[in-house]
């Protein structure tokens, strides 16, 4: 085996630079968010009469996810400080409901934000910026992420991950 040239070696050795877990957590779920909104943003331009192959409802789509997905993480962040101990502390069915009702909001803020930068037309026709299915949506994708992570975190880093793709 041959032996790599000095300059190469020190490049190997040194320790690679990473981001911050926190800010690697943050990106990952804007990525997240910004691929989930944009697949619904044009799922919902398309069956509103824009082309298939058109870019409608993607920057839409993009904007809300990031919005909601970014609010959630600050959320989620305030949420884990000593602060909110007494909150974390309250039985569980308290405690569902008032995070709910953060969630709903945030959704709700969110959508409001995409639909007042990007309306689409048949909102402006309708006279709707925000419709039923797209609350609904939002509300179950962010419930069903915010359930995956919480039970990651019950289990442990990737056991989760290990279960589902069968090594056990």
């Amino acid at each position: 085996m041959r032996t790599p040239h000095p300059t190469r070696l020190a490049a190997i050795m040194l320790p690679q630079r990473r981001l911050p877990q926190p800010i690697r957590d943050l990106l990952r779920s804007f990525l997240i968010g910004a691929v989930v909104g944009a697949v619904y943003g044009h799922i919902s331009a398309v069956s509103d009469g824009a082309p298939l192959l058109g870019f409608g409802g993607l920057l839409r789509g993009v904007l809300t996810g990031i919005v909601i997905t970014g609010a959630l993480f600050l959320f989620e962040q305030v949420w884990a400080r000593p602060a909110m101990a007494q909150l974390r502390r309250l039985p569980f069915l308290p405690h569902l409901a008032i995070k709910t009702v953060f969630y709903l909001f945030i959704v709700l803020v969110g959508l409001a934000i995409g639909a007042g930068l990007f309306p689409a037309p048949a909102d402006v026709a309708a006279g709707l910026a925000i419709r039923r299915q797209d609350v609904l949506f939002s509300f179950a994708v962010v419930l069903a992420i915010r359930f995956i992570v919480d039970i990651n975190h019950l289990l442990g880093q990737n056991v989760l991950l290990n279960f589902i793709t069968g090594y056990y």
